[in-house]
């Protein structure tokens, strides 16, 4: 639909739908002229592709619409409701929340009103395991002309939300300062949250490719700032006729990057490093923050840095050594790996190393760009990842110079990986040295 000019009146017994049939193929409302006006309501429907259950980040199109108006296309819980509850250690769940204040805040409400501009986080699945897809329909008034002015709260995140019936960009809305120029997305199949990044136009996943933002998609953005709500503003040239399909279901990052996955689910975060003339070593605006809501299922790895923890750190270009620490968050006790890709962006170095603070093992990323390790329930600084054309050493180790028993080791294998821990106490790092039959060393 282009509104250019003139009044349209729809009919209150008449259905006006900006349909959406699949994840790309999508009706939407163009940029609107000030010339151009309508009374009466229109039907706006979203696809929601299959995948597993779990969060995802939405938001209204129109003005006027009402969470009762989700309830019929996909189940919503909550005491009273229509679908009735989901119950868990803390009673009935309510799977529509706000986010005010640096906390969640229950939807309690299936006729609450839904926010222009505000995104909210939403529980979807027709089981605990699996989501096989919807089309939800929000029925109201589309915006007008103006300009829609949203405050992001002092210190801390916020989820907005896309106010109109048409993907826009994140690149193109004004931001005042303080706001990063990057944002988040949950997504259900990695556990945890996706960025695009506008100051390199770069992203974590190739949905979020160029900062589209579906119509209907809600997405987390910060404020650093600890004193000062800033604002963002939507306005109807922000609006795109390219595709967006996020709702978990191009300038894809190309700096290198480290993926931590753990083993046996779909569960991964990734970290990015790139180069920029405009950055500096440490903690700068053009870093991307990590986010953490507690909603997450999947574990955390993440750079430290004198302004918080990082998902993504910009480093000043030149060709000086570079040691970066890194953190992790586990969630579940288990088995984890950490790949790493693009490494040929970074030419300069020879050597990109990571190190285990806690086991002592040094791998040279450009040599072997896998390494598997095994990690317990809470967070701590494992990791430091080292960038130079030196070679790193590794550290004084202890030998035993005796063998132990059977009965004192615990073998397990990751993939090609093995994994060997025992019970045996000793100070410093150990260095257990494996020899094939013919006497050869094959991992060291």
């Amino acid at each position: 639909l282009f509104p250019n000019n003139g009044i349209l009146n729809i009919d209150g017994t008449a259905d006006f739908i900006i349909n959406s049939t699949s994840a790309t193929t999508s009706g939407r409302v163009d940029e609107m002229s000030p010339n151009f006006s309508m009374t009466g309501n229109i039907d706006v429907r979203r696809f929601l592709p299959a995948g597993v259950s779990g969060n995802r980040n939405m938001s209204s199109p129109v003005l006027g619409g009402v969470l009762s108006q989700w309830d019929a296309d996909i189940e919503i819980s909550g005491t009273g409701f229509p679908d009735g509850c989901a119950y868990g250690d803390d009673g009935c769940y309510f799977s529509v929340k706000q986010y005010e204040n640096l906390a969640f805040i229950d939807v309690t409400n299936i006729n609450e009103p839904l926010v222009s501009g505000e995104g909210y986080e939403v529980y979807l699945g027709t089981d605990t395991v699996v989501f096989d897809g919807a089309t939800i329909t929000t029925t109201g008034t589309l915006r007008p002309s103006t300009d829609l002015v949203v405050s992001v709260p002092r210190n801390g995140w916020s989820i907005q939300g896309n106010p109109y019936a048409s993907p826009i960009l994140f690149s193109t809305l004004t931001k005042q300062n303080n706001i990063g120029d990057y944002f988040y997305v949950y997504d259900a199949v990695t556990g945890g949250y996706q960025w695009y990044d506008g100051s390199s136009n770069t992203s974590s996943t190739p949905e979020l490719a160029n900062g589209i933002l579906a119509m209907g998609q809600g997405f987390w953005a910060f404020n650093s700032n600890v004193n000062t709500s800033y604002t963002i503003t939507y306005k109807q040239s922000d609006k795109t006729s390219n595709t967006a399909t996020f709702i978990r279901t191009s300038g894809v990052d190309e700096s290198v990057y480290l993926t931590m996955k753990e083993e046996g689910t779909t569960y991964s975060c990734i970290v990015n490093v790139d180069f920029s003339d405009r950055a500096y070593d440490n903690h700068d605006s053009l870093d991307v923050m990590h986010l953490t809501t507690g909603l997450e299922k999947a574990s955390s790895l993440m750079i430290n840095s004198n302004g918080g923890m990082l998902r993504k750190q910009f480093l000043y270009n030149d060709s000086r050594d570079k040691t970066l620490d890194m953190s992790i968050n586990i969630l579940n006790e288990g088995y984890f790996t950490i790949d790493a890709a693009n490494l040929d962006n970074f030419e300069r170095y020879s050597n990109v190393t990571l190190i285990d603070n806690l086991t002592g093992d040094v791998i040279n990323l450009k040599k072997m760009n896998h390494y598997a390790f095994c990690a317990y329930e809470g967070e701590s600084q494992r990791f430091q990842l080292v960038l130079s054309n030196k070679k790193v050493e590794h550290n004084n180790t202890s030998v035993f110079e005796s063998g132990i028993n059977d009965n004192e080791l615990a073998i397990t294998q990751i993939g090609n990986s093995i994994n060997i821990e025992s019970e045996e106490t000793l100070e410093g790092i150990t260095e257990i040295n494996i020899f094939n039959l013919l006497g050869q060393e094959v991992i060291y």
